[in-house]
């Protein structure tokens, strides 16, 4: 029969593992427990008791070889007694071992079930507070970001974040090649996420410390008093339909394309621009100083015709200062042309080529740069930095199967339709707000994105959407904070994540609340009672039966005190063993089947998945409960041993 029903477990574990999960779905279609894999637990538990059982024997047979030998008489006795009569002790250890590992599970299900309700919250926050859909001030002056939610009381740390979709541009595989991507500030989002172990093989800190490369290039820098930007060039025919453009980055980050003209001549001449003057300011925000510039680039105007190839030679960038003279950025002596790299955000621009040339008006050197056929209102040209290496990224474990790559790859991905060249840099496998289950991402760091993409945009720049943020504050003032944000201070934002919203959410949950915790507290008293009434009614009979037996011990001169440790040989072997097995049966099966039973009410995976959490004081509670139980049980027995009259047990019947 043992044998029988572990084959039966055997079955029903398969057909669990087979399917992933205890969600069904029923003919209308909605989501539903399988009754038949809900008994995999009380099934398996049981078929391992019973086959454990059979070792029971072969352990007391070898335990009274080894230890009888060094025990006094009452231990020894007790020994012998057991070994030879194992399936009297059995019983009791079946019910003890049911029990114990009921319990075990039961905790453990309950407070992983706990557990898990509260991560969820988390997880889906991301941080104490997640501010969406920011939107960094388009008028007025550039501000830092998101350094000003530092400076709001209360806010400990805040980690600017950008959330888009990206996408493989050369997938081995056929099929959808998109992914989720997240780019983060790789110093402060591991003080402000909410991040679990399990969800990588190293801690957050270190991961991210992974993702920042060693130099992120940022352009030539102006002097702060620089108020025009010019450049000394010679296309090689005249090109009215072709401007020259110049990317800026200022001291917050923010990006800004400057039109220097167009290509009109063919001869050398000065294409310059104003770089704070607020009438030629195409857009309404306003640099802030110092600039560094980003990349030179061209952008052809005739849609219908686009871009015809061409080239064009390079002297010198300079920029005027407001106080006179002018200050020479780059003149492509020497190695200056190796300091400039091409643009290649885009797949017109895979032809295009940069390289030094001997021509120039001064009779030193120039840079020549040259660019095949394409689209109109596309940037084509060089950034002012050194060819940057690929960005290190982390991906999401289904990543790495579907593309069918590995730790150390280089990837031409798109993010947000733009081009960018990474390497694989770690694996995980759940980072918070992102579906580890359902969608692939890749997690890399915000400046190094940012400072890849925005040299090679026509217009405007790329900038992050989130602001995770770490606070200690609650109830009023965390209510009055989150107030603020969702009014539009520091910067307008289109929703907010709160963690503690979400864990009282999760709090209220009925399910969560009343009914596994009754469950747990019936599982517990059913625990209690069953031991107690097994373990009372075996003590009585097991008295009962062995009156004379104890009686005859007494006329061969055991003491009283013998037999009480006689007595509590034989309780403590059983319990002691029963408990322990229990309890580690019943560790092991919830963490086999722990992690199939994370479905929410929807019938879908939960997120974060289980993490196996015992309620070890609820658990301590049972069993010193029970332990109070059986010694009031032994100790009753003893008084009886005590009392026994040798005459009336030894009388013939």
């Amino acid at each position: 029969l043992d044998v029988a029903l572990l084959i039966f477990a055997i079955v029903l574990f398969r057909q669990l593992a087979e399917r992933g999960s205890l969600a069904a779905t029923d003919l209308l279609g909605e989501a539903a427990a399988n009754q038949l894999l809900l008994a995999v637990p009380a099934v398996t538990l049981a078929a391992s008791a019973m086959v454990l059982l059979r070792l029971f024997p072969l352990a007391m047979s070898l335990a009274s070889r080894l230890l009888s030998p060094g025990l006094p008489p009452g231990l020894a006795v007790a020994l012998w007694q057991m070994s030879r009569n194992p399936a009297h002790y059995a019983r009791l250890a079946l019910l003890l071992i049911l029990m114990s590992g009921l319990g075990v599970f039961a905790a453990g299900f309950g407070g992983t079930l706990s557990r898990n309700h509260a991560e969820r919250a988390l997880y889906a926050a991301g941080a104490d507070i997640r501010l969406t859909g920011v939107s960094p001030n388009n008028r007025g002056s550039s501000r830092p970001f998101p350094d000003p939610y530092e400076s709001v009381n209360g806010v400990e740390s805040a980690a600017a974040a950008l959330r888009g979709v990206g996408s493989l541009i050369s997938a081995p595989s056929a099929g959808d090649s998109t992914f989720r991507v997240l780019a983060a500030d790789s110093g402060r989002i591991a003080e402000t996420a909410w991040f679990r172990d399990d969800f990588a093989a190293e801690p957050l800190p270190e991961l991210m410390a992974r993702l920042r490369p060693d130099e992120i290039p940022l352009g030539a820098p102006l002097p702060p008093n620089a108020r025009t930007l010019r450049v000394l060039l010679k296309p090689d025919r005249p090109r009215p339909d072709v401007l020259l453009a110049a990317r800026m980055r200022d001291a917050n980050g923010r990006y800004f394309t400057y039109r220097l003209g167009a290509l009109e001549s063919d001869e050398w001449r000065f294409y310059e621009a104003p770089l704070f003057d607020p009438r030629g300011m195409r857009y309404r925000l306003f640099p802030a100083r110092p600039l560094s510039l980003a990349s030179l680039a061209i952008v052809g105007t005739d849609i219908e015709a686009g871009l015809r190839p061409g080239s064009l030679l390079i002297d010198s960038v300079e920029a005027r200062l407001s106080v006179g003279g002018t200050a020479v950025l780059e003149d492509f002596a020497d190695a200056g042309a190796s300091a400039w790299s091409v643009l290649r955000e885009t797949p017109d621009a895979e032809r295009d080529r940069a390289r030094a040339s001997t021509a120039s008006p001064r009779g030193d050197a120039s840079l020549m740069f040259s660019w095949s056929g394409g689209r109109a209102n596309v940037l084509r040209g060089m950034r002012a930095s050194p060819e940057p290496a690929p960005v290190p990224i982390a991906a999401s474990a289904s990543f790495f199967r579907k593309f069918r790559r590995a730790i150390g790859d280089e990837a031409e991905i798109s993010i947000n339709g733009r081009r960018l060249n990474a390497v694989l840099a770690a694996q995980l496998d759940f980072f918070p707000t992102l579906d580890g289950y359902v969608d692939r991402f890749v997690i890399a760091d915000l400046d190094a994105v940012l400072a890849r993409i925005n040299p090679g945009l026509p217009r405007g720049d790329l900038t992050a959407n989130e602001v995770w943020i770490k606070t200690p504050l609650s109830g009023g003032e965390r209510v009055r904070m989150i107030e603020r944000f969702e009014s539009g201070g520091p910067f307008a934002v289109g929703g907010v994540a709160d963690a503690e919203a979400n864990l009282r959410a999760a709090r209220f949950d009925p399910l969560a609340l009343a009914g596994w915790r009754a469950l747990l507290l019936i599982a517990f008293g059913a625990t209690l009672i069953l031991s107690a009434l097994g373990f009372l009614v075996h003590a009585y009979t097991s008295f009962q039966n062995r009156q004379s037996q104890f009686a005859l011990m007494r006329t061969m001169g055991f003491s009283a005190r013998q037999l009480i440790s006689l007595m509590w040989m034989e309780q403590a072997l059983v319990i002691i063993a029963g408990m322990a097995l229990g309890a580690w049966m019943g560790g092991g099966i919830g963490a086999a089947i722990m992690p199939f039973l994370a479905s929410d009410d929807a019938g879908s995976r939960t997120l974060p998945p289980f993490a196996i959490e015992v309620g070890w004081r609820s658990l301590l509670y049972t069993y010193g409960a029970m332990a109070l139980v059986f010694a009031a049980i032994i100790a009753g027995v003893i008084m009886l041993i005590r009392r026994i009259t040798l005459s009336r047990a030894l009388r013939l019947e």
